[in-house]
């Protein structure tokens, strides 16, 4: 029953059917890895499903068990923010068809930046955080790609920006279209990337060509630059709230929509 309990159980992680995966644990388990111990199963699976998010394969190699004892041996292969792929031992204590403890055991070097710099705040790792941040910035604005970003931010996601722009990602996505309507080929560079807890504050600069109207202003064709600073707060791994301070009257002068002061 012991080997057949987490062949079972793995069989339903493997699918990322932890609704199944859940009916396997007891209410008392108690999970220890390397870096983090979590006690009852809501903090596994919560902790699962983070893994699960970066895992592009995970192999079951063997199973070995014995009276209320079992160990499995598995192949994880991870994307980013940690590319690798690991061999991963872990020993299972079964009662009663339920798995209650786990001890887990794997060449952890790979996830030392990302698991040693955990904050409980953002429910993540800062080094997570960033990568999330910088994944933001190349592809809804360095690739122009507004639509394809919904993955990293958190359901509940709440933005800044003054009224007339929509609330939540919706807004977001909307300044998006907007600049890139009228800065089509706009490039953002990363000057400071800094972390603490769960936020992440940004410094970039942005070059861009003024190709089609903003604010009523029609383009001048003028090369343009400005800066911005960021400020986002992560939620499990996903983007929850964001603050912008842009050098906006700094860009306006520059495509004629202001005078220039001085």
């Amino acid at each position: 029953m012991t080997g057949s309990t987490l062949q079972s159980f793995y069989e339903a992680v493997t699918a990322r059917d932890l609704a199944s995966a859940r009916r396997y644990l007891s209410d008392d388990l108690v999970f220890r890895g390397l870096f983090e111990t979590y006690r009852g199963p809501d903090e596994y699976l919560n902790a699962l499903t983070k893994l699960l998010q970066v895992t592009v394969r995970l192999d079951v190699r063997r199973i070995v068990s014995q009276g209320l004892d079992a160990v499995i041996l598995f192949e994880l292969e991870t994307k980013a923010p940690v590319e690798c792929t690991t061999l991963v031992t872990e020993w299972h204590q079964v009662v009663e068809g339920k798995i209650s403890r786990v001890q887990s055991v794997f060449d952890g070097r790979p996830f030392a930046a990302m698991f040693s710099a955990s904050e409980a705040h953002g429910g993540g790792s800062v080094e997570a955080n960033k990568q999330t941040v910088r994944e933001f910035t190349r592809i809804f604005k360095n690739e122009h790609n507004v639509d394809g970003v919904g993955h990293l931010f958190d359901e509940g996601f709440v933005h800044h920006f003054r009224s007339p722009v929509p609330a939540g990602f919706e807004g977001l996505r909307q300044i998006g279209i907007m600049m890139n309507g009228a800065f089509p080929d706009v490039v953002v560079t990363e000057e400071d990337l800094i972390a603490s807890g769960d936020k992440v504050v940004e410094r970039s600069s942005t070059v861009a060509t003024h190709r089609g109207p903003m604010l009523g202003k029609p383009p001048s064709r003028k090369r343009v630059q400005w800066t911005e600073i960021h400020i986002y707060r992560l939620k499990d791994g996903k983007i929850a709230e964001h603050w912008a301070e842009v050098a906006m009257m700094e860009l306006l002068q520059q495509i004629g929509a202001l005078p220039q002061v001085g």
